[in-house]
């Protein structure tokens, strides 16, 4: 049932190299999903930021059907546990166990 995450996972933790990124120093800096989330990407550094973008993107774009599929599989996947529990949609499924209704 994991699958759709577990793929996400492994694509983005461990499959992909990202080119390292220059500073406004001139040094490489490595990047990675969790260094681009968590640092890059708000760095005062305006050429470490726009550089490690450019890494980050060129990579994660090499994955965008991987990404698609497996984004599609997930969606599938509530339709179809939504039907088999009698809920009207996958939204409501979704969102009965935080006691939201479906209209907000």
């Amino acid at each position: 049932m994991n699958s759709p995450y577990t793929i996400y996972n492994r694509s983005k933790l461990a499959d992909m190299a990202f080119e390292p990124a220059e500073d406004h120093s001139g040094n490489l800096q490595p990047v990675s999903f969790a260094l681009y989330e968590g640092k890059y990407e708000s760095s005062a550094d305006t050429a470490l930021r726009r550089n490690a973008y450019d890494s980050f993107t060129k990579t994660v774009g090499a994955y965008k059907h991987t990404f698609a599929a497996v984004y599609g599989t997930e969606v599938k996947k509530a339709v179809t546990l939504a039907k088999l529990r009698g809920y009207p949609s996958a939204t409501a499924m979704l969102l009965h166990e935080q006691q939201v209704r479906n209209h907000i």
